[in-house]
């Protein structure tokens, strides 16, 4: 990437870009374990119950725990809340390293997530992510949905920053569509590799 890259405003995924772990993997112990689709238990899991949880509408716990109920498994909600922590902590160490020189080549680099403030905290604290970085997001304190309209005109008024001067990063095609329907380039994140070739590709 050449220093004159025309961009100011680089949004990058926390879980999924910057940590590998996701709601993927604890669904993916549940399918290996059950026997169960993959797609049920991610749109149970992760949509119906998750997605709730962190709006605010119900609390994490019980988000763990209604999900388990949903799926009709005999699995202590608590034991699986606890190895989603254990997944959610794991480091992408070329992602982040690549934020990093991002941020030090004058770039604003903001990592944004929609999560649960027990969820989110544990991982900024767990990977000190605030010593690293000025802006780590979370949308539930704003009382947002990450992948809404409102969301992105937010970001963009806060940072000053025109949508195409700005870079959204994102593991979910489905958090890039408001981006992409705004004039922000998106980037839906494969593996470090295909990361920087498409944002190199993009200027």
């Amino acid at each position: 990437m050449k220093n004159n890259l025309p961009a100011k405003l680089f949004i990058i995924d926390l879980y999924g870009v910057i940590c590998v772990g996701s709601y993927r993997d604890i669904c993916r112990d549940i399918v290996k374990k059950y026997h169960l689709p993959f797609k049920k238990v991610y749109d149970v899991v992760y949509h119906k119950y998750f997605n709730a949880s962190a709006l605010g509408k119900i609390s994490e716990a019980d988000s763990f725990r209604l999900a388990v109920e949903n799926l009709g498994i005999s699995e202590d909600w608590r034991k699986l809340r606890k190895t989603h922590y254990k997944y959610i902590t794991v480091t992408n160490h070329a992602n982040l390293k690549y934020a990093l020189d991002l941020k030090k080549r004058g770039y604003e680099v903001l990592l944004l997530s929609k999560n649960t403030p027990p969820q989110f905290e544990h991982t900024v604290k767990k990977l000190k992510l605030r010593r690293k970085f000025r802006n780590v997001i979370n949308t539930h304190s704003l009382g947002l949905p990450k992948a809404s309209p409102k969301t992105i005109r937010l970001m963009l008024k806060k940072f000053k920053a025109k949508p195409g001067e700005t870079i959204m990063i994102d593991d979910q095609d489905f958090n890039l569509v408001e981006a992409k329907k705004q004039g922000v380039h998106m980037i839906l994140y494969r593996n470090p590799k295909q990361l920087k070739k498409e944002t190199e590709r993009l200027f």
